[in-house]
């Protein structure tokens, strides 16, 4: 995109107008790779979001042969899957010897954890963008158990999409709490629903004490 901002919805529209050109013209899939900033979220306009027919994200920690691709949007099918991938190197068989990377499908877990058995900050912010999208789509998590009944519960989400068990997760969510990367707000004064709402990112605090943004104040 030379000479385009990607901040702006002009600029960016025309972009998916091209897509969607050389799609009809080859009858294929065309696929936009872009970057995520600091905080995990993409970059740019909120254009990609709304045109796109999926949006998947792909993350690897430096030095994990084990990384996830995420489904965050998917028009047509089920959503909201995460699949784990393995690097596997193979020999491209040329007379050079080069050989290459390739992502296989794996049931393996990320075994990286932090201290006291929290995930790596990485997927910690995963889980905070994931809050933050809830409450956007207007239906945010809940750290109460009776938020089971209509599927809010933050907990569950934490399990199913990134292996944190319950016990593990309500430390998470009350340590998030207490250091000011969420609060619980109330999200429909009508039905007088409430949830946790992102007020800071794991990565804005970077230069505060770990225990602020990560570990429950002793």
């Amino acid at each position: 995109l030379p000479g385009a901002d990607e901040n702006l919805q002009k600029d960016m529209t025309l972009f998916i107008k091209a897509c969607d050109e050389v799609k009809e013209a080859f009858g294929s899939t065309v696929c936009g790779v872009h970057h995520t900033s600091r905080q995990g979220n993409l970059r740019g306009s909120t254009v990609f979001d709304g045109a796109a027919d999926f949006l998947l994200s792909v993350s690897r920690e430096e030095g994990s042969e084990i990384g996830q691709l995420h489904a965050k949007k998917i028009k047509a099918a089920e959503d909201g899957w995460t699949q784990n991938f393995k690097l596997r190197k193979i020999d491209l068989g040329d007379i050079a010897g080069n050989t290459s990377l390739f992502a296989e499908p794996t049931d393996e877990q990320i075994e990286d954890k932090e201290e006291g058995g929290w995930p790596s900050k990485p997927v910690c912010q995963e889980i905070v963008n994931a809050i933050r999208d809830a409450w956007s789509t207007g239906r945010p998590w809940s750290n109460h158990h009776h938020a089971r009944k209509d599927g809010r519960y933050a907990m569950l989400h934490m399990n199913q999409r990134w292996g944190v068990d319950e016990r593990t997760g309500a430390q998470m969510i009350e340590a998030w709490l207490t250091n000011g990367i969420l609060e619980v707000a109330l999200f429909d004064p009508r039905t007088k629903m409430r949830g946790l709402r992102v007020l800071n990112n794991l990565y804005d605090a970077q230069s505060m004490p770990k225990q602020k943004w990560y570990e429950k104040d002793d």
